[in-house]
């Protein structure tokens, strides 16, 4: 659950160092109100990647600095936890008071069920897991160690002494750094189990019943007395000196021992913390810290910040232990409001207030309080070494001689803002009025006297500068000038002349410094620090650099090295390096308007509205660089295993990342970047509640997903999480389908081409058929049994002298074959012309057959004949077959009769119907064979309906009279038209 973070976003509830008058480093408190899930807090511990574990009444928890998540297993018998540890594999392990050893893998927490087989076992006194992977243990029943083989599921009891009496067990068990095993005995003292099992005895031979807790530090081991109720009892050991006993004196229960980064040892009690520095010396704090409250354990974490959990109240937050805090509360100040710092050759640091009232602190306490002549807000301190005296700048200026403990002394009215040393009693002071040279005996001379007016009165000599208000004035350590800041520009002062820096853009100044390279910086209102070389702007630091803010209101310098204070913090800066980092509220700062900056030998003190700091100049150094994780991949709002690559379908491109940063310093504060590559190169920012980035439609491609960390003070994660992505294309986008599609696109142009090539050669081969069909018709209308019986007929007219006959015949014969002729070059004629051409025939046949022949033909009244179009030579051969099979044979009363109707539209129906013999009758007379006339027919027929597509149907009917005897022949034939 998220926490409200009203204690941690450095809202200054609680100070716990209230408790005595001393300097504390800050601390502030976690409780039920920020979420922490239960205020007793029995165990703690940072894992591998940066995550606080805790081990709470209630359950075991981890934190990000943001939200508390809970892991439980279903089979265990109670919720507290404690005993954490982190073996080399990264799993994170806990013990409960009922015997239950737990471990964290894949976000889950597992019990370890080999414990279930052991003998005797009810509540584990101390375990842990060796880089062999191996869990050496022991409880509070037995008088061996048992030593588990977590790889192969096997355990080992290894007994150590027999003679041990019947209340024997051991307590603590602890890992070296060599790998060696020890652990403790309530009745004979320390052991060393592994690689060599030998007892080392009791650190005092009087102690009846002692239970140890111990660590390492360097090659001694640390041994506290957690048992006897005020554990004053501290022993180092090491295999060549043996024990001995520490004489410092820890009134209260000693709960545990942890040893910091740099191998301090810090002791947390009922009562407090000890903190233990080097040779186990007891460091110059306060000794307790935090005094009335029980201290169960204490961590610090990767960014140096320490975690110390109580078994009352909740979890504190300590950013660090070498930031000292001095205040009202724990150091006796007259304000908290602390305005002005200056100090002496020796140390001794002088506070201004906002109250009108300067305090001195000698060797961390306070040694004596100044009044002002005012109880205004003291602007500025300068202390002039030689002469031993101090100089306070408010409403106005006074002196104080502190080597003769004489009374103050006002030596200038008005509201002054700050005060330069120039010679040993020289001043020059800026004012609201108009900066001014005070010169203090009149035989002293001031480079300034030939140029600006000396006002002499009761008061003392006076050098007015520039009648302009003045904020701030800088007495320049290389040259005889004198720079000085006004309301309205920035001005360099020499005997000669007045240069006013940056006319075209006045400069806003707040304060100056000046480092060894002769570079004057200055601080401003909302132009950050510039520098100024040769009386030009030669550089400007902004928060495009990573300045937080715009406002710098003063600047320290030891010469090469820059301290800003700002309203949002303390900076460190290095011209040379460039090399910038940030100090505020997240790092110890109890307020982020910083009003004052002095360097006292390695040493900086930061004054506050809230109290003043003293910090050791390595702790203001950049950041530890905050962690980034991937910790979730969601396909389509569902959750998927975790991986470092996927190569996904083309459908499952709805993308959800989840990731998180760790920065204890940074809570609600830290921030995200992240970026797809393949979609965007782009960085995105995202807040600490967006840890998530959502892609719900990505193309097919390749991608790299990128996420980085954003701590407080605006670093980033050393490294980014990556997650590599393919999105594989649709099976139409794949190259193999453009292949097949490639061949398929062939196959169908080569199919169509061979399908056309067919069609046309199939075409080529109808229409030479069509021609050939038509050259057949020609030959059946042009028979020569046809031309001998028309020639034979007009010969006959000839030679009995009838010429009007023979010339009419010879005529139509003439018309015949002209138009059989011409129709043969056709592919549609008219029907008119085929019905001309069948009279012309049918008469040349009356002719030859006499009286014994006459033919009928009709033609329906709806027919168009000169406007329908019908195949040549369709109906001719039809009609001849019935003059040439039918009625030839037949000797008398022959008829034929030819009818063209439309009895559906678009439909030609021509019918040639006849009385002859028959079609039975015919064969038995021709043989088995169809006539040349009619097989041309047929295949002509079955061609044209090929070619052109037309539907051309032939219907022969044997017509039968009352007999059942043929009487005739009736074609039906018709054409689509």
């Amino acid at each position: 659950m998220p926490t409200k973070r009203k204690h941690i976003l450095f809202f200054f509830s609680l100070w716990l160092s209230s408790y005595c008058l001393a300097q504390h480093p800050p601390v502030w408190n976690l409780d039920d109100q920020d979420g922490l899930p239960s205020l007793t807090v029995y165990d703690m511990l940072e894992d591998s990647k940066g995550y606080l574990w805790l081990g709470l009444e209630n359950g075991l928890f981890r934190y990000n600095g943001i939200e508390f998540v809970q892991f439980m297993n279903a089979s265990q018998k109670g919720l507290s936890m404690s005993g954490l540890q982190e073996d080399k594999a990264g799993r994170v392990w806990a013990t409960n008071f009922y015997g239950q050893l737990f471990y964290i893998k894949k976000d889950s927490l597992h019990r370890l069920q080999l414990l279930d087989s052991l003998p005797a076992q009810s509540y584990i006194n101390g375990y842990a897991v060796d880089d062999q992977n191996q869990l050496w243990l022991t409880n509070n029943t037995s008088h061996s160690i048992f030593k588990i083989d977590m790889t192969q599921g096997v355990w080992e009891e290894i007994k150590l002494d027999k003679n041990l009496g019947k209340h024997s067990y051991f307590r603590d068990i602890h890992q070296r750094a060599d790998g060696s095993i020890w652990l403790t005995e309530n009745q004979t003292g320390l052991w060393q189990i592994h690689p060599r099992i030998q007892c080392f005895g009791k650190p005092n031979q009087a102690l009846a019943d002692a239970q140890f807790k111990l660590i390492e530090v360097g090659e001694h081991l640390l041994l506290a007395d957690i048992i006897s109720g005020s554990g004053q009892l501290l022993y180092s050991f090491s295999e060549t000196a043996e024990f001995e006993q520490l004489p410092h004196t820890i009134t209260a229960r000693i709960n545990d021992l942890y040893k910091d980064k740099a191998a301090n040892v810090w002791i947390s009690t009922n009562g407090g913390l000890y903190l233990l520095e080097e040779n186990f010396e007891l460091a110059p704090l306060p000794q307790p810290l935090m005094e009335k409250r029980s201290i169960s354990s204490l961590i610090q974490d990767r960014e140096g910040a320490y975690w110390i959990g109580s078994l009352n109240s909740g979890l504190y937050f300590m950013p660090s232990s070498q930031v000292l805090v001095y205040n009202q509360a724990n150091a006796g100040l007259p304000d908290n409001r602390i305005t002005s710092i200056t100090s002496k050759a020796d140390g001794t640091i002088f506070l201004g207030t906002s109250n009108g009232k300067v305090a001195l602190i000698e060797h961390r306490q306070l040694k004596d309080i100044l009044d002002c002549p005012t109880n205004a807000r003291v602007n500025d301190l300068l202390w002039a070494e030689q002469k031993q005296r101090l100089y306070a700048a408010q409403g106005s200026l006074s002196e104080f001689d502190l080597s003769y403990n004489s009374p103050r002394r006002e030596l200038l009215y008005g509201s002054v803002k700050n005060c330069a040393l120039l010679e040993d009693e020289t001043l020059a002071c800026a004012t609201s009025k108009y900066p001014m040279i005070l010169v203090p005996n009149p035989q002293d001379t001031n480079i300034f006297q030939q140029r600006f007016p000396l006002v002499e009165d009761k008061r003392g000599r006076r050098i007015h500068l520039r009648k302009m208000r003045a904020r701030y004035m800088l007495k320049d350590k290389f040259e005889e000038q004198l720079w000085c800041v006004y309301s309205d520009q920035l001005y360099r002062h020499t005997e000669t002349e007045d240069v006013v820096i940056s006319p075209e853009n006045p400069i806003t100044a707040l304060c100056l410094a000046q480092t060894d390279d002769s570079t004057i910086w200055v601080g401003t209102i909302n132009e950050s620090v510039l520098a100024i070389r040769n009386d030009s702007i030669v550089f400007r630091l902004n928060e495009q650099d990573g300045l937080a803010g715009n406002l710098c209101n003063v600047i320290e310098t030891d010469g090469k090295n820059l301290w800003l204070g700002t309203n949002k913090g303390l900076h460190f800066y290095n011209p040379s390096t460039q090399e910038l980092s940030i100090f505020n509220q997240y790092d110890g700062l109890i307020a982020n308007e910083i009003t004052d900056i002095e360097l006292v030998k390695d040493k900086l003190w930061v004054s506050t509205l809230k109290g003043v700091h003293e910090i050791p100049l390595p702790v203001l150094k950049p950041d530890v660089q905050p962690p980034i994780y991937i910790t979730n991949f969601a396909i389509d709002e569902r959750d998927t295993t975790l991986q470092t690559a996927y190569e996904l379908p083309y459908w499952q491109n709805n993308i959800k990342i989840a990731f998180e940063g760790i920065s204890s310093r940074s809570f609600d504060a830290l921030q995200y970047k992240y970026r797809m590559l393949g979609l965007d190169s782009t960085w995105i920012s995202a807040n600490n509640k967006t840890n998530f980035a959502r892609f719900p439609s990505l193309q097919a491609g390749d991608y790299s997903f990128e996420v980085k960390a954003v701590n407080a003070n605006g670093l980033e994660s050393a490294e980014s999480a990556i997650l590599e992505l393919s999105i594989r294309p649709p099976y139409w986008q794949r190259w193999w389908f453009y292949v097949l599609l490639t061949l398929a696109s062939i196959g169908i142009v080569a199919f169509i081409f061979w399908r056309r090539l067919r069609n046309i050669q199939k075409r080529n081969e109808i229409e030479n058929a069509l021609r050939s069909s038509k050259l057949t018709a020609l030959r059946a209308q042009m028979n020569p049994h046809f031309l001998f019986n028309a020639i034979n007929s007009i010969q006959d007219f000839i030679l009995m002298g009838d010429k009007r006959q023979a010339n009419s015949y010879l005529g139509k014969f003439a018309n015949l074959m002209r138009s059989i002729l011409e129709m043969s070059e056709e592919d549609e004629v008219t029907l008119e012309e085929v019905i001309s051409a069948l009279k012309l025939y049918l008469d040349l046949e009356s002719l030859r057959f006499e009286d014994s022949f006459e033919y009928t033909l009709e033609v329906a009244p709806d027919i168009q004949t000169e406007s329908l179009y019908v195949p040549p030579m369709l109906i001719q051969p039809h009609v001849e077959n019935a003059m040439k099979h039918g009625l030839l044979h037949r000797k008398t009363n022959r008829r034929l009769h030819l009818a063209f109707t439309l009895p559906k539209p678009y439909i030609l129906q021509c019918v040639v119907e006849d009385n002859g013999i028959g079609r039975a009758a015919a064969r038995q007379l021709k043989g088995k064979h169809l006539g040349f006339a009619t097989k041309a027919t047929e295949k002509r027929l079955a061609l044209l309906n090929q070619s052109q597509h037309k539907d051309i149907q032939l219907h022969i009917i044997d017509l039968m009279d009352e007999h059942e005897q043929a009487c005739g022949t009736r074609i039906v034939l018709r054409v689509s038209i």
